[in-house]
C-alpha cells in the first residue's frame, strides 16, 4: 500500500466516523471543518433555526395545533390554528433569541401568542417579560429522529464534496509530475489554476477540471452498493492512469 492509498484510507475512516462540513474559501481552497453529530448539535443548541421551522411545518399536530400557515419571510414565522382561531407563532432554537432578534420591540410581533422552542431550557419567571404568553417545547427526541432523516441528503452531499476534493487534489498533484510544460518559463507549478499552459491558458481552469475529472473517476471506480463513494476502493495506480488518459485539452 503506497502513501496515497494510506491517506485515502485514513480520510475515509474519518469521513465515516465524524461529521465533516466543507466550506469553499474565497481563494478557492476547500476548508473541511469537524462538526458535532446531530445529537451533539441538538444537545448544545447549535442547530439552525430552519430545522425547527421545518419540524413545525410537518409536525404541527404534535404541538397541539390543527392547522399551520407559513413560514413567512417577514414578521412571525407562522400562523397556527388552535381553539377555533388563527394566531401567530414564532419559532426559535432558544428563548433568548426572541430578544436577540429584536422581536420584543418590533410591533409586527405584538400579536404573537406562541413561542415554539427547540431548546429544553425555559425562561425563569422574571425573564418572561416581553415573550409571547404561551411557550411550547418541541419533543427533542422525536425531533432528532426527524432531523437525522431530513438532513441525511445534505450530509451525504458534504461527504461527496470532500471525497471529490481529495481525489481532485491527488489528480492535480500527479499531473504536476507528468506535465510536459513543467519546465517552461511561465509555469506556476504546482498552481495549475494560474498556469499559462494549462488547458486554454485561462485563469482558474484547473480546479473545476480536476473536480469534474475526480467525479467521473469516483463514479467509475469508487461507488459502493449504496451508491456512496468509498475512498478505500481507489488504487493510486488506477487514479494516475486515469489522469494520464484524460489530460486537459
Amino acid at each position: 500500500m503506497d502513501t496515497l492509498d494510506r491517506e485515502f484510507r485514513a480520510w475515509e475512516s474519518l469521513i465515516q466516523r465524524k461529521a465533516l462540513r466543507p466550506k469553499r474559501q474565497p481563494d478557492g481552497l476547500l476548508e473541511i471543518r469537524l462538526v458535532g453529530s446531530a445529537a451533539e448539535l441538538l444537545s448544545a443548541d447549535e442547530l439552525q433555526e430552519r430545522w425547527a421551522q421545518l419540524y413545525v411545518k410537518e409536525e404541527f399536530k404534535r404541538l397541539g395545533f390543527s392547522k399551520v400557515d407559513g413560514p413567512f419571510s417577514r414578521g412571525p414565522d407562522y400562523r397556527v390554528f388552535q381553539r377555533r382561531r388563527w394566531v401567530f407563532a414564532e419559532v426559535e432554537t432558544q428563548w433568548i433569541n426572541y430578544f436577540r432578534h429584536g422581536h420584543h420591540v418590533n410591533p409586527a410581533f405584538d400579536a404573537v401568542e406562541y413561542l415554539i422552542l427547540l431548546s429544553a431550557e425555559a425562561p425563569a419567571p422574571q425573564e418572561r417579560r416581553g415573550l409571547p404568553p404561551q411557550i411550547v417545547h418541541i419533543d427533542r427526541e422525536h425531533f432528532l429522529t426527524r432531523f437525522e432523516a431530513a438532513s441525511a441528503p445534505q450530509a451525504k452531499g458534504h461527504r461527496d464534496t470532500i471525497r471529490i476534493a481529495l481525489v481532485a487534489g491527488a489528480m492535480q498533484q500527479h499531473w504536476t509530475t507528468i506535465c510536459s510544460d513543467a519546465n517552461r518559463e511561465m509555469v506556476t507549478c504546482p498552481d495549475c489554476d494560474s498556469c499559462a499552459y494549462f488547458g486554454a491558458g485561462m485563469f482558474g481552469e484547473a480546479a473545476p477540471f480536476f473536480q469534474e475529472l475526480a467525479a467521473r473517476f469516483i463514479v467509475a471506480h469508487a461507488l459502493t452498493d449504496t451508491v456512496e463513494a468509498d475512498l478505500t476502493k481507489i488504487k493510486s495506480a488506477l487514479l494516475q492512469k486515469f489522469v494520464e488518459q484524460n489530460p486537459p485539452d
